[in-house]
């Protein structure tokens, strides 16, 4: 059998009996027990949906619903939210006038309960059991049979679930690390590791679900503050204990660039921005290397430390990139919930609403859906979230932050997005978001995805190989952080958006 016409028959609901020609084709997938078959035009679902009913859900009426014709599956590709009641529910179904009889089979494996569609259409029908549907042409002779299947999600698509990774300690050489700082480096990720003997480890890996690291000792004969690792497009950046800065092309050997510093921030482009100058001279922006970007007057408020990271992003409002970076400690010690904001040119104060003052907190961006019309239309929006962090009483910040709007307003994210009570991220740890391969099996017709027409667009690109589909799912990484008293959580946390783990709508 081609292989093209392996992949999903959802038809559209306007086929035409052209489309529906030709000979009957045949399974021949091995991983599959799906029968194929021809339905005739004149016995052909042409829609079905549900009478709308609030009791169980708003805008019942609106949910989509595929019908496979090839396979003879009815069923809902977006499934009804979770705890969703689907035993008294009434269809809606659409065929030619010419069908002379319309059957419901209701089979809950003891007892089977036949109604007809055509005398009582308003029935409500139970969901929870098996339901076929029969339809015979005005011959008398010709039948169709449908599986009706109503999905309801096991788990809100909308929660953020969280599990520890293999291997999921910190990448150290040897027990009990120190310190530790994580980033983003070309395709991998990069783990800069204190020793508890006080020397340094280089850790790499390009796939974070096998956590295989490669691990090297550094060589430097500096103090290095690991807090302070900093990467650019380049080359990689980190201060010595008395404010050098050296730069390195893989993190194991380093070299002075001779500039000294007070703190890193993080990258603009190519170039590295930092905080300068003391106490006497007074504080300033500055950036490596030297004079590529302009260098001001610290701002009274601009904190010196425990900053989340920076990171570049666009936005509707800027004809240029803007880095954001949230929360820290000021020179006077006092701690800020300020977001603020650099354009190349000019930092600002970004924030309107904002999370407590905090330091130390963790800023990943990542998604957010929400239904946006009353047409069960889900649309993706992009958002900062704020994990962790130590509050000014010296308590850690248990709550998840969200921005909708580039760290211009900050509110607490929904309840679905919280923390589980068994994971806390303390402060300082680390947030990285990276694909991570998924795949799923499309023989059962009905765990495919419905007509992308209907919906709002999915981040998610797919590619589809006979039944097989795989698709790059975004995961979250924390890693480290201190507890209260300081010491660091040798752990690698994972968590993702469960809508983000679904098949993909094709």
């Amino acid at each position: 059998m081609n292989k093209d016409l392996i992949v999903r028959h959802i038809l559209p609901l306007t086929l035409t009996a052209t489309m529906l020609g030709g000979a009957a084709s045949c399974n021949k997938d091995s991983g599959s027990s799906i029968t194929e078959y021809e339905t005739a035009v004149s016995v052909a679902v042409t829609k079905f949906t549900l009478t709308a009913d609030t009791k169980v859900m708003d805008n019942l009426d609106q949910v989509f619903f595929s019908i496979d014709l090839t396979h003879g599956v009815i069923f809902n590709a977006d499934s009804l939210p979770v705890g969703t009641k689907v035993t008294k529910l009434i269809p809606v179904i659409t065929y030619p006038s010419d069908v002379s009889a319309a059957e419901l089979r209701i089979d809950d494996g003891t007892e089977v309960t036949t109604i007809d569609y055509k005398s009582n259409p308003t029935d409500s029908i139970d969901f929870t059991r098996p339901v076929q549907l029969t339809l015979t042409g005005g011959d008398g002779v010709t039948k169709s049979v449908y599986t009706i299947k109503i999905n309801v999600h096991t788990n809100d698509p909308d929660s953020v679930i969280w599990d520890r990774i293999a291997g999921t300690s910190l990448p150290s050489r040897l027990e009990n690390p120190i310190a530790q700082k994580t980033v983003k480096w070309h395709d991998s990720v990069l783990t800069m590791i204190e020793e508890s003997d006080g020397t340094y480890t280089a850790a790499t890996t390009e796939d974070l679900t096998t956590a295989n690291w490669t691990r090297t000792e550094v060589s430097t004969d500096a103090k290095i503050r690991v807090s302070t690792l900093a990467v650019t497009p380049s080359a990689l950046y980190i201060l010595s204990e008395n404010g050098e800065l050296f730069s390195s092309s893989d993190g194991s050997e380093w070299t002075s660039t001779g500039e000294t510093w007070l703190n890193t921030i993080g990258a603009y482009g190519d170039v590295l921005l930092g905080i300068g100058g003391n106490a006497v001279s007074g504080l300033r922006h500055v950036n490596y290397p030297a004079g590529s970007l302009p260098e001001t007057v610290l701002e009274n408020d601009f904190p010196i430390d425990g900053y989340s990271a920076f990171a570049a992003v666009t936005s509707d409002w800027s004809d240029k990139p803007v880095g954001v970076m949230t929360g820290g400690r000021l020179a006077d010690g006092t701690l800020t919930a300020a977001t603020w904001g650099f354009d190349g040119d000019t930092w600002t104060r970004l924030d309107i609403s904002s999370p407590p003052a905090i330091e130390g907190a963790t800023v990943v961006p990542y998604y957010i859906y929400r239904q946006t019309s009353t047409t069960w239309i889900q649309t993706e929006f992009d958002v900062w979230l704020l994990f962790g962090g130590r509050l000014s009483d010296g308590s850690l910040n248990s709550s998840v932050y969200v921005s909708y709007t580039n760290g211009v307003n900050w509110s607490k994210a929904p309840d679905l997005m919280q923390l589980p009570d068994f994971m806390q991220p303390g402060y300082d740890a680390d947030g990285i978001v990276m694909n991570s391969p998924r795949d799923a099996n499309l023989a059962d017709a009905w765990i495919t995805r419905a007509n992308p027409s209907l919906h709002g667009p999915m981040r998610i690109a797919y590619d589809i190989d006979g039944y097989q589909i795989n698709w790059e799912c975004p995961y979250i990484y924390l890693f480290g952080g201190y507890d209260t008293t300081g010491y660091i959580n040798d752990v690698i946390w994972r968590g993702v958006l469960a809508r983000l783990t679904y098949t993909p709508l094709l």
